[in-house]
């Protein structure tokens, strides 16, 4: 990674519990405020990501830079094709983003591995998990796991 102190801590320990209950190539997707994708490599390498606003922040942007969309919760959509504006917007962001993850991972799996794992993560993977056809792991709490083996880690080099 070309600047490493500007990596954010959430980041690396993703990518390095992805690693370890899963093993490489990896791909850990997290999805929060904003949707994160860190690559491990088969040499346990942190290879770098991607970075895209999350769901909600997409939600409000929406609401707030245009003058006729309206302020909505994320929830899942009735149909695939919306009949209205708040379906429209919310069709739109699940198959949208599900498609956009999908279509990244397959990106991703060219450059590494087609036999590389995606781990999905955050607030919002529940949402997005029945979107997404690529997802080989749903960890909710992959960061807690995470910081909680480094403790152990830590612990027992101490």
């Amino acid at each position: 990674y070309l600047a490493p102190k500007k990596l954010g801590a959430d980041r690396l320990i993703n990518a390095y519990t992805a690693m370890r209950l899963f093993g490489t190539p990896a791909i850990a997707i997290d999805f929060g405020t904003a949707i994160t994708v860190d690559i491990v490599s088969a040499n346990k390498e942190y290879l770098g990501g991607m970075i895209l606003p999350g769901l909600n922040l997409c939600l409000k942007s929406l609401h707030n830079n245009t003058q006729l969309l309206p302020e909505i919760k994320l929830r899942k959509p009735n149909n695939l094709i919306g009949r209205n504006t708040e379906q429209c917007i919310l069709t739109g962001l699940s198959y949208g983003f599900g498609s956009l993850i999908d279509g990244l991972i397959n990106k991703i799996k060219t450059v590494l591995s087609p036999k590389t794992k995606v781990i999905v993560t955050g607030g919002d993977s529940l949402f997005i998990k029945p979107y997404c056809k690529q997802i080989d792991y749903f960890k909710p709490s992959l960061l807690l796991k995470g910081l909680a083996q480094i403790y152990r880690d830590n612990k027992k080099n101490t």
